[in-house]
């Protein structure tokens, strides 16, 4: 099940300094997300930018995203030149932040904090169409896959699409990379 996708285009070559009124812009934009959306920046113009606009504006939008009142709203870099990534990434990690980053390639990046494991959950869900905590490796408990799944989801990295019934009782949530 695809996310409803928005898409602003940051068409300015640099981006620099504290920039409070595109912060807002792009808040607005995101609480006026209907649920299950994702907001897409779009950097294929942006050469450069600085670190205190990806900590003012990008962090913002990353930390609404993941607000428990507003779930299921999910945030993406796409297209970002190295220097972009970069900018980005440093703000996300100070702040204990992820998100992804789709390169020109359409490879899938993580840009900020993510734990060792969690990464490698996150490759995993990657390697499939979709994924569920049995489709984890390991000799894990089913709690600790689920647990997994679900903190990738908090960070705003997967999201749920669906559940099925298992046999014998109980329920398997389905995931999806988001994009």
């Amino acid at each position: 099940m695809a996310l409803y996708e928005k898409v602003i285009v940051l068409d300015s070559a640099v981006l620099g300094g504290r920039d409070r009124s595109m912060a807002e812009r792009l808040l607005d934009e995101i609480f006026k997300l209907p649920r299950r959306s994702l907001l897409v920046l779009e950097c294929a113009k942006t050469l450069f930018m600085d670190f205190s606009w990806a900590d003012e504006v990008v962090v913002a939008i990353v930390e609404a995203a993941q607000d428990s009142n507003i779930t299921e709203r999910f945030v993406v870099l796409r297209t970002a030149s190295p220097s972009v990534a970069e900018s980005v990434d440093v703000a996300l990690n100070r702040r204990g932040l992820a998100c992804v980053h789709v390169t020109g390639r359409g490879d899938l990046q993580i840009l900020g904090a993510l734990s060792p494991v969690l990464r490698e959950t996150f490759v995993q869900a990657l390697a499939l169409k979709q994924i569920s905590a049995q489709d984890l490796p390991g000799d894990l408990s089913p709690s600790t896959k689920s647990n997994r799944l679900r903190d990738l989801e908090s960070k705003g990295l997967v999201y749920r699409v669906g559940i099925e019934n298992v046999d014998g009782g109980g329920r398997r949530f389905l995931y999806e990379v988001v994009r």
